[in-house]
């Protein structure tokens, strides 16, 4: 999902943008690839990309959030825009990291 998605629906849904959490929680997104695969319509050798996902769109990352912004948002805009990205993302599931470890899930959530 697109950035300026992800804002629409946090201020829809949390009464703020968290456009800086919404960043953070994508900051390992492989740009480069995504825009090769773009504009070539073939997916880079060995690039996945929902791999950068494991990192910062689980719920474990929250805690990492919560420190990174508690200067700038209350807590509970912190838990709304991080939990609203990966609602989002995940069809209404908010994720652990245990389950990037299952195909299941894999097979679910990260197939075009």
């Amino acid at each position: 999902m697109k950035l300026k998605t992800h804002v629409e629906n946090s201020i829809k849904n949390c009464g703020v943008s968290g456009e800086d959490i919404h960043a953070w929680i994508d900051a390992h997104f492989d740009h480069e690839n995504f825009n090769e695969f773009v504009h070539t319509g073939i997916l880079p050798k060995e690039w996945n990309p929902y791999e950068h996902r494991i990192h910062r769109h689980c719920i474990e990352a929250l805690a990492e959030c919560l420190v990174e912004f508690t200067e700038k948002y209350t807590e509970d805009d912190i838990k709304s825009v991080f939990e609203s990205h990966l609602l989002d993302d995940y069809r209404g599931y908010l994720p652990s990291r245990d389950d990037f470890l299952d195909k299941n899930f894999h097979d679910k959530y990260h197939l075009f």
